[in-house]
Formats: structure tokens, C-alpha cells, sequence
């Protein structure tokens, strides 16, 4: 990829199974947390390590198989809800609540809410109601 389109892509060099990529030749399909050693050897052996230390701290685990959680960077979608309040709070105000004491609240929220990140990726709960057409030449998109 050329230079000035790198500052586009997002820098992900970990796969799915949480093994360095390609991007990292030196450790890739290497688990993350297993090459940590490996790593501080090669910035040793490279005079680059700045300092060395060890941390005691908790760690995420699942809660499920007890494995350690690896946050890595993802593309995302958002909602604009603060864009979209500009729209929903004056609708919001015509809807007939019932009690009319909630409207207050739910405007509130709507006000406040901040942007949404929908690009969830977690292998449990309610799937996103999203339906993309498949064939080529029909490009939608719709979410219900």
C-alpha cells in the first residue's frame, strides 16, 4: 500500500485467533500474549528496549472459558445520535405520551445521548437486525 494511503487503514496486525499477522513477520501466527517474552528478547537483542519491568495487575478473562480477552483495534459504525437528535427531539415532543409525566425523560435522553457504537462484536446476546442484498447490483442496506 502506498504511504499516503496508510494513514487510511487501520493497523490491525492481529487475526481473529489473536496471532500476529503478516504485518509482523518476526512473531506472525505467534499468540499475542505467548510472544510477549519473545519480544522483549528481540528489543534486547536490538538495543531498542526502553525499560523492563514487571506489573501486577488483573487481567480480563471470558467469563465462560476463563481464556485471557485481547482488545485489539476494529473498523466501527456509529450512530450520529447527536445529529439525529436534531430531528427526533422535536418529534419526539408531538408524540402523546401516556403517562404524560415520561415525555420529560425520554426527550432528556434523547438529547443526551451520545454517538452509538453498533459495530458490536460479541458472540452472545441479540443479533443487529441489519439485511444487506447480496446480489450486485441491488447495493442495500437496511436496518429494522
Amino acid at each position: 500500500m502506498p504511504a499516503e494511503h496508510a494513514k487510511d487503514r487501520l493497523f490491525n496486525p492481529v487475526n481473529d485467533h489473536g496471532e500476529f499477522t503478516s504485518e509482523v513477520k518476526e512473531f506472525e501466527g505467534i499468540n499475542v500474549i505467548e510472544a510477549n517474552k519473545n519480544i522483549i528478547t528481540a528489543l534486547k537483542e536490538k538495543n531498542l528496549l526502553v525499560k523492563q519491568e514487571t506489573l501486577n495487575h488483573s487481567y480480563p478473562h471470558c467469563p465462560r472459558t476463563k481464556t485471557p480477552l485481547i482488545y485489539r483495534a476494529q473498523e466501527s459504525w456509529f450512530l450520529k445520535e447527536q445529529q439525529l437528535s436534531e430531528q427526533s427531539v422535536p418529534l419526539a415532543d408531538t408524540i402523546n405520551f401516556v403517562p404524560d409525566t415520561i415525555k420529560k425523560r425520554f426527550i432528556n435522553g434523547l438529547e443526551s445521548a451520545p454517538d452509538w457504537n453498533i459495530s458490536r462484536t460479541r458472540f452472545w446476546g441479540a443479533p443487529l437486525p441489519i439485511w444487506e442484498c447480496e446480489e450486485e447490483s441491488c447495493d442495500q442496506r437496511r436496518v429494522f
